[in-house]
């Protein structure tokens, strides 16, 4: 975990140093490739001539590129230090988006996907790490809750520009201006201190075994949601990658991926947990700019506009969990998102022509994660040592963006059915949450109160 004094420096806004909001500048260049390509989607399925499934994997191996780097990138950090990892993360998103930009066919523009995601798989760790270092509960809460508030205003307000960029320039724009921030914030980079947190080095056979370990199981998931179109070889090479990721992560007795830790029921309830609610969240991002799309032959900046209740529904979740108090107790947002987020992907799923039934009920789930990804990075930091937390943080990233890259591939399917049906499957995850919060250990709730009243 970082030491104390670095991430403050890190965090506060000093002199010399950045803070809070240039952590949250450093989002403009990978919400232009996620949440500014998802509004711009119907642009490039014209173009392109993709099906449902094919547009469904622009999206998947961009979280899943970021969903790997963020595990590389929280070694990475304890290694080299912060500067090191985030003057990478910036050179693989202007490399990913280039590559995006020049693309001549579908599998050049996945591996620039993919290279993007990679690349911005740096920011959230970067902050995260820092934030999370803050000894006082109540900063680090705070901190964690503009953070978020950040990530998901520009996740509304990107869109409304991308969508016009898109409209005017086309598709391809959006990677010519991915590339140019993330070059501009290069500089600004020099300003993360470079000290390195720990002794030792970044193991090449265990990212190797880590990414061929998610190439595998994301290649399975392929095979198994659409057999139809895939090709023989897909499952088999798909098994022997899983196998073959398995043995190199945990080589000599030593993991990268830090499964252990999930022996501590509120780790695992927080992983669970987010898994459950970014795959919520990253469906509804490649459901509803198709949808509005396909029945309402909307444009990409109209659908930029409409989606900005979205961003402020996650920004107002982000600040009452920052607040504290009841909002504060993981039990509870879990337990209030199970609820409601349930009932408002039932609303979608039943009246899935209707544009302000759809907004609502994403702007719900922006809600549902905004306030839940406060509570459980800070439960994350209470429930284990802190020489451990980078390990955790790091587990946690991974499995929460899986979660999007999961629900990309089987909502691209399944759209191809029917909205209804898509939505309807959506819907099935907010349960989940409910259940979760029932199995909260009770002595974390009490410690959490006696917190909150203190």
């Amino acid at each position: 975990m970082l030491d104390g004094k670095v991430a403050e420096r890190v965090a506060a806004p000093t002199k010399g140093r950045p803070g809070t909001v240039f952590l949250g500048l450093l989002l403009l260049a990978t919400t232009t490739a996620s949440a500014g390509v998802a509004t711009a989607l119907p642009t490039v399925v014209a173009a392109l001539g993709l099906d449902s499934t094919g547009s469904a994997w622009l999206m998947a191996v961009y979280a899943t590129g970021f969903a790997v780097a963020t595990l590389v990138f929280g070694r990475a950090i304890d290694v080299f230090g912060l500067r090191a990892a985030m003057v990478w993360g910036l050179v693989l998103i202007a490399v990913g988006s280039l590559l995006c930009l020049s693309a001549w066919s579908l599998p050049v523009l996945l591996v620039g996907r993919a290279v993007q995601g990679a690349g911005g798989g740096a920011v959230p760790v970067v902050a995260s790490a820092a934030l999370v270092a803050r000894a006082d509960a109540r900063a680090r809460r705070q901190g964690l809750g503009v953070f978020t508030a950040l990530m998901t205003l520009s996740s509304a307000t990107v869109p409304v520009l991308a969508g016009g960029l898109a409209q005017l320039a086309g598709w391809r724009s959006l990677f010519a201006v991915s590339a140019l921030i993330a070059l501009a914030l290069m500089p600004a980079a020099r300003a993360v201190p470079a000290d390195p947190r720990a002794p030792g080095r970044l193991e090449a056979t265990g990212v190797t075994g880590v990414v061929a370990l998610v190439g595998g199981l994301m290649l399975g998931l392929r095979g198994a949601v659409d057999p139809r179109t895939s090709a023989p070889w897909v499952l088999p090479v798909a098994c022997a990658l899983v196998l073959a990721g398995a043995v190199l992560t945990h080589r000599r007795g030593r993991s990268l991926l830090p499964l252990g830790l999930l022996r501590d029921r509120r780790t695992a309830i927080v992983v669970a947990a987010g898994f459950v609610l970014f795959g919520a969240y990253f469906g509804l991002q490649l459901a509803i700019p198709l949808l509005l799309d396909a029945d309402h032959h909307w444009s990409p900046t109209h659908i930029g506009l409409v989606l900005l209740p979205v961003g402020v529904g996650g920004a107002l979740g982000s600040w009452a969990a920052g607040r504290g108090g009841v909002w504060g107790l993981p039990s509870v947002v879990l337990l209030a998102s199970g609820g409601a987020g349930g009932v408002a992907l039932g609303c979608a799923a039943a009246w899935a022509s209707v544009p302000w039934v759809l907004v609502g009920a994403f702007a719900m789930v922006s809600a549902m994660i905004g306030a839940g990804n406060v509570v459980l990075v800070g439960a994350l930091a209470d429930a284990v040592p802190a020489r451990v937390h980078g390990a955790v943080l790091g587990l946690y990233n991974i499995v929460f963006y899986l979660g999007g890259s999961v629900t990309a591939v089987v909502e691209g399917r399944l759209l191809g059915v029917s909205a209804t049906v898509a939505l309807g499957a959506l819907a099935l995850l907010p349960p989940v949450l409910a259940a979760l919060a029932v199995v909260w250990p009770r002595e974390a709730a009490s410690e959490c109160a006696s917190e909150v009243s203190a």
